[in-house]
């Protein structure tokens, strides 16, 4: 990273998602949940303070500045789905039973269970820790449950990295879920 003195975060390769055409006959699809497998405190990455970067404390997964969690990802999974064109049933905001749930006929899962950042927070000696930029690396187990087959029907696991030069508001959350994003 340019200016930052930590180690670099691990790089994926970068896939092409497959689109569904519009007006396919795809089978509907239910984002069930994104759970991440860290312990808390676990050192997950680097950070940097100051305009050239210098080191900084170690990152801790919820705890200390970087602070995201499992709806983030949830969103992000989603949107990346409808984008897509991915049939997704379901309601994410539905705090009981959903109604629309009885049309999926799959349900999709992941499981994150490696979680890399490197961040930098240039404006830090003048006490905002908001902006920041940096690099994440993201690792995903995914299962897929076909509802009519009632067990899992497939399994893989994708990984997907993202970097940002320039610092922004909220810089390293965002490059925690594009990487998320990307696998």
């Amino acid at each position: 990273m340019v200016a930052c003195s930590g180690a670099p975060v691990q790089k994926a390769e970068q896939k092409v998602a497959r689109e569904v055409q519009r007006g396919a006959d795809a089978k509907p699809i239910q984002f069930k949940k994104v759970v991440v497998k860290l312990r808390r405190g676990e050192v997950i990455g680097e950070s940097q303070v100051g305009l050239l970067c210098l080191p900084g404390p170690k990152v801790e997964w919820r705890g200390g500045r970087v602070n995201i969690g499992d709806e983030e990802f949830t969103e992000v999974f989603r949107e990346e789905l409808e984008k897509y064109n991915y049939p997704v049933v379901g309601d994410p905001n539905a705090l009981f039973d959903d109604p629309s749930s009885w049309k999926a006929e799959l349900l999709v899962a992941g499981l994150i269970n490696k979680l890399q950042i490197n961040a930098c927070y240039p404006m830090a000696g003048f006490g905002n820790y908001r902006d920041s930029k940096g690099a994440a690396y993201v690792k995903v187990q995914w299962q897929i449950y076909g509802q009519l087959e009632r067990k899992v029907v497939y399994e893989t696991t994708t990984e997907g990295s993202y970097e940002a030069d320039s610092s922004g508001s909220m810089g390293i959350e965002k490059a925690m879920t594009n990487a998320f994003g990307l696998t």
